[in-house]
């Protein structure tokens, strides 16, 4: 049972309805993580606009839901865990490149190395060092890219943490 009321989008008003309406023209829905987050307007438009500057990102759609699974792993939210691991399965990660992502790898060379500096940034809270940074650079990460991952570890951490606290109904296909 979820701790947040969520908003119904056929009953919402303003600024919630018309994200909520842009949201399900993007996905085909509006899944309950964001009618979780639509109980509060601020949190919603704020988390869509991100979504929205972060979906111009250099970074393939691919790599970037590998960082969201790994992020949704290291801070045990097993509701974002299912809504990535079914979003990188829609945009073609493989269930073997899921697994890996969760452990912080990945079969490309370049996805290693981001999920490598994805992990190192939220095991030391962003204080990454000096040869990790280096060894990130000789894998091709540009520091345009550094500043997107750690976007895209920034935007997961907030609904991790959301969907922790507000117990979110699942209504994606569970992840062991």
């Amino acid at each position: 049972m979820t701790r947040v009321r969520s908003v119904d989008p056929k009953t919402a008003t303003g600024a919630r309805r018309e994200v909520l309406d842009q949201v399900k023209a993007a996905f085909g829905g509006v899944p309950n993580g964001i009618k979780v987050l639509a109980a509060s307007e601020t949190a919603l438009s704020a988390w869509w606009a991100f979504e929205g500057a972060l979906s111009k990102s250099t970074l393939t759609r691919q790599v970037r839901q590998q960082i969201a699974v790994l992020t949704a792993e290291f801070n045990s939210c097993g509701y974002c865990l299912a809504a990535h691991t079914a979003a990188g399965k829609a945009v073609g990660v493989s269930a073997d490149e899921i697994t890996s992502a969760r452990k912080g790898v990945s079969n490309d060379p370049f996805a290693s190395a981001v999920l490598k500096f994805a992990a190192e940034a939220l095991n030391t809270r962003g204080n990454v060092s000096d040869a990790d940074i280096a060894a990130a650079r000789q894998a091709g990460i540009t520091d345009e890219q550094f500043l997107e991952i750690l976007a895209f570890v920034s935007i997961s951490t907030f609904t991790n943490y959301t969907h922790r606290f507000a117990h979110t109904d699942l209504d994606f296909p569970a992840v062991a």
